[in-house]
């Protein structure tokens, strides 16, 4: 994820990678910005976009891990050499 943070955090044509509302859809692949780490760029796929806060819940590929309450304004297009890339998450759940 080093080298999506990286490009993120250095692009200087930014505001082209924005998602738009026009442009959600349920399972759009992007990249999100970590509230917490604000440098930290995340695969992400959207679960769902609520219109009336403008915020998405979204699953983290790499993380494995579902973020709620994501603003719409901390996503971006993903570049398709990022999309590509091997999921270095595997799903599981432990009995009991």
């Amino acid at each position: 994820s080093f080298a999506f943070s990286e490009f993120y955090n250095r692009c200087f044509d930014a505001a082209r990678l924005v998602v738009s509302k026009a442009a959600l859809r349920l399972n759009l692949c992007c990249v999100a910005r970590d509230e917490r780490e604000p440098d930290v760029w995340n695969r992400a796929q959207l679960l769902e976009y609520h219109p009336e806060t403008d915020q998405c819940s979204l699953l983290l590929v790499d993380l494995g891990t579902w973020q709620e309450c994501v603003p719409r304004t901390h996503l971006r297009h993903i570049l398709v050499p990022f999309q590509l890339e091997i999921v270095r998450s595997v799903p599981c759940r432990l009995a009991g």
